[in-house]
């Protein structure tokens, strides 16, 4: 359990410190040519957990995960560290999505937006917070 410094609550942030951690382990391992390639990690929403294998793209992503894409998130990775914080509100905001009717088709040309850098992420967290009656 670890106390939210956005909001004051205290939760649990275990799906989010996997995900950060994969995250940060393919950041480590790849080269910076190699995530300017847009590699993609795909992340379990009900654990944050990963296969562990970076794909080419969104699309072998999504075809891998034994007929289930709608269970994941497909993630670029990104060149800055993202905190355990910024993927608890990754995390939030595609459950949210999925959890109002978007599902991931493989071969669909439409992909769920995911944002790419820190500002966005904060942007998203504040906006939530603010619906949410939060400072």
């Amino acid at each position: 359990m670890r106390t939210d410094p956005r909001t004051g609550e205290t939760r649990n942030f275990d799906a989010a410190q996997r995900f950060a951690d994969c995250i940060a382990l393919h950041q480590t391992v790849l080269t910076h040519e190699e995530i300017m390639a847009k590699r993609f990690v795909a992340i379990a929403l009900f654990d944050g957990s990963s296969d562990g294998i970076v794909y080419d793209n969104r699309l072998d992503a999504m075809r891998l995960q034994k007929g289930h894409p709608a269970l994941y998130a497909y993630i670029q990775i990104p060149l800055e560290r993202w905190s355990v914080f910024a993927c608890d509100t990754l995390l939030w905001y595609v459950r949210g999505v999925y959890d109002n009717g978007y599902r991931p088709r493989v071969g669909d040309e439409q992909s769920l937006y995911i944002p790419r850098s820190m500002e966005e992420v904060e942007q998203y967290a504040r906006a939530a917070r603010n619906a949410a009656g939060h400072r």
